[in-house]
């Protein structure tokens, strides 16, 4: 288990470690949504840029014991119109237990704004981690 883990909003200088992360080629394998053919850094930025512009996503970066270890964001999703959560984390934090502990995490964020899987929420991880946390909490 991972010792210290928080939630804080994104902040311009974690882009460069979301990018790093999102390099990953075993990560890419198991992401349910990537850039097709991977994303220099530049698109990575704009990308990322829409991101925190869109008032109807919300997203978090998750610290492990002071380290960026991902993020999560909750958004609507145009396909289904219902709210969905995407996630990622950087491999070093694979198997450290910061997506079992991410319902604790959640409990502060306002349900205005929010940034973390919900009992409406579905899940865009295809390692099914995501799909099992959503069912968890739905009970």
């Amino acid at each position: 288990m991972t010792g210290d883990i928080q939630l804080r909003l994104v902040e311009e200088q974690d882009l460069a470690t979301f990018f790093k992360h999102q390099k990953n080629p075993e990560a890419n394998d198991m992401a349910a949504f990537t850039a097709k053919e991977g994303r220099d850094r530049a698109s990575f930025m704009t990308h990322w840029a829409n991101i925190l512009k869109d008032p109807s996503i919300q997203g978090r970066t998750i610290v492990s014991s002071g380290n960026v270890a991902g993020n999560i964001l909750s958004f609507i999703a145009p396909w289904s119109g219902h709210r969905e959560v995407s996630y990622w984390l950087g491999r070093k934090f694979w198997g450290k237990g910061i997506t079992t502990r991410l319902d604790s995490l959640c409990q502060g964020i306002p349900d205005s704004a929010p940034a973390c899987p919900s009992s409406s929420g579905q899940s865009c991880f295809d390692s099914g981690v995501g799909e099992k946390w959503i069912q968890i909490n739905r009970a």
